[in-house]
């Protein structure tokens, strides 16, 4: 356990930097075995209930994943960020496929050797991306008509 005083002129920087280090790990270990956590208590009262793991991670496992980005983007346009908001809305979903989309599909690749994977969508997932494509399209022009 390090004391730090109140006051920061006491404690020189080469303290002070360690100790944030070592806190934001921290931070961010407790919210990784948290979530690991929750992930595992939802997954067993799915497993209790009956319902799909696909199920599960499609509705609930989602949500929840979800609730970050939703309090970020409230916060931002009780703020008067509006516009902010709403591209946070848009663009931290987008980047999340991309990148992670992206580097999956990178580290297959570099892996197998080959330059390129062909990926086959079932029905369901091509209706499901014309689905999103068409709500998002949809919100987007509504969002610029009313501007």
């Amino acid at each position: 356990l390090i004391f730090a005083p109140s006051d920061a002129k006491d404690v020189s920087l080469k303290i002070r930097v360690p100790i944030a280090l070592v806190g934001f790990l921290m931070a961010a270990l407790w919210i990784d075995t948290i979530a690991d956590q929750l992930v595992k208590l939802l997954t067993f009262l799915g497993v209790i209930c009956g319902i799909p793991n696909s199920i599960m991670g499609l509705t609930v496992l989602a949500w929840g994943n979800s609730m970050g980005d939703l309090s970020a983007n409230m916060t931002m346009a009780k703020k008067g960020l509006a516009n902010m908001a709403i591209t946070a809305c848009f663009a931290g979903p987008v980047f999340n496929i991309l990148v992670g989309l992206g580097g999956g599909f990178f580290q297959l690749n570099s892996l197998s050797g080959v330059d390129e994977t062909n990926v086959d969508l079932s029905l369901p997932n091509a209706v499901g991306v014309r689905v999103h494509y068409a709500q998002l399209s949809s919100c987007v022009g509504l969002w610029a008509v009313d501007k």
